[in-house]
């Protein structure tokens, strides 16, 4: 289990640092090829278990996965016991320390051709409250998923939003998308108003443009 989410939590920082690396600079496409060429073969994982010394703690055992899985394993249990944060900075001082070794050092002319390919640049993605609810249970994953129910109205859709104990419900809207929102808006008001000893925990929704009902 343990590895599945240190799995999931590598990829994850991978992304984010590679966007943060080469920003709009690269495509979807070119990311997610340089976030493969990263973390889904074995090289930087091995050399990253070695780094942190995992190599002595395996007792002689063999395997190619071994060292790999171990250390993807480690990372689901610090994510487990510390969270979004510490794993935030634990994986950036190794990967800020060995991004040259793993990654640069060893790119193709395959990759740098396409590193060199030009890309549009796309406008930034505007956040609506749904997208800014998903950010705060990515941070949150202790707290579950949340769920969204509907009713129907004589003026449209009613979306009712459950996240854990606290519920929000919309107001009737012309569409199910811009009744989800509403809910989620309410409900980011809620965490916000339980969290005001940490109010950088929830997003801030003043920044979110409104959806006009159609």
């Amino acid at each position: 289990m343990y590895e599945s989410i240190g799995d999931a939590r590598l990829y994850l920082f991978a992304t984010m640092f590679l966007y943060h690396r080469y920003g709009e600079a690269i495509s979807e496409g070119q990311l997610t090829e340089l976030r493969k060429y990263m973390v889904g073969n074995d090289f930087a994982v091995m050399d990253m278990a070695k780094h942190l010394g995992l190599a002595e703690m395996t007792h002689g055992m063999t395997g190619k996965k071994l060292l790999p899985n171990t250390a993807e394993s480690l990372i689901g249990v610090l994510f487990k016991l510390y969270g979004y944060n510490f794993t935030e900075v634990f994986l950036k001082q190794l990967f800020d320390a060995k991004y040259k070794k793993w990654c640069e050092d060893r790119h193709t002319d395959k990759i740098k051709e396409y590193l060199a390919k030009p890309t549009k640049i796309k406008k930034p993605t505007e956040l609506t409250p749904r997208s800014l609810l998903n950010e705060h249970v990515q941070k949150h994953p202790e707290s579950g998923l949340y769920k969204f129910t509907h009713e129907t109205h004589k003026h449209g859709w009613i979306a009712i939003v459950q996240y854990g104990r606290l519920s929000c419900k919309s107001k009737p809207c012309r569409t199910k998308n811009a009744a989800n929102d509403q809910a989620c808006e309410c409900m980011l008001e809620k965490l916000k108003g339980k969290s005001k000893k940490r109010p950088s925990d929830v997003p801030d929704t003043a920044s979110v443009k409104r959806l006009r009902k159609k």
